[in-house]
């Protein structure tokens, strides 16, 4: 007489089988919540680097002047030091405030704010000796300005 089916040893064999493969596995599943806060904060830095990008085409088409007023926000393109003014391709910031207000006017969806930010908003810094601001995220890392250059990255 044939049995049809599986014998209690293939029966093991295949349950440990799935056990291998299921905890050789789960930590790339489970890795994919850090995947996703590492692509917020890559499309934070995009939607920041495209607008900066289309603010400093307006900037040129106006003519560069010393600053811009985009969606009722005035940015400045220039910063003065020991007496000297420089003229930059891209939008300056010489505070948090300005740092606020680049974001803000660039970037929709997500407000940057400064000190007393809270989930769900960028608080906002700025380095004086780098010349940066930097958008942090409360839960994920952070993008960073480079004032003047048009530089931005991701600091996760």
């Amino acid at each position: 007489m044939k049995n049809k089916g599986f014998t209690l040893i293939e029966m093991v064999v295949v349950i440990v089988l799935l056990g291998i493969l299921a905890v050789t596995a789960a930590p790339r599943f489970l890795n994919l919540q850090d995947d996703a806060r590492d692509a917020t904060l890559e499309g934070y830095a995009g939607a920041l680097l495209a607008s900066i990008g289309i603010i400093a085409g307006k900037h040129k088409i106006e003519g560069e002047p010393d600053t811009l007023v985009v969606d009722g926000t005035e940015l400045s393109f220039f910063t003065t030091e020991d007496g000297k003014t420089q003229l930059f391709e891209y939008p300056t910031a010489t505070d948090v405030e300005q740092c606020m207000d680049i974001w803000n006017t660039a970037v929709n969806g997500i407000r940057a704010k400064g000190a007393d930010a809270k989930k769900g908003e960028l608080k906002t810094t700025f380095d004086r000796n780098e010349a940066t601001c930097s958008y942090a995220d409360l839960q994920h890392g952070a993008v960073t300005y480079k004032s003047g250059t048009g530089d931005v990255r991701v600091d996760s």
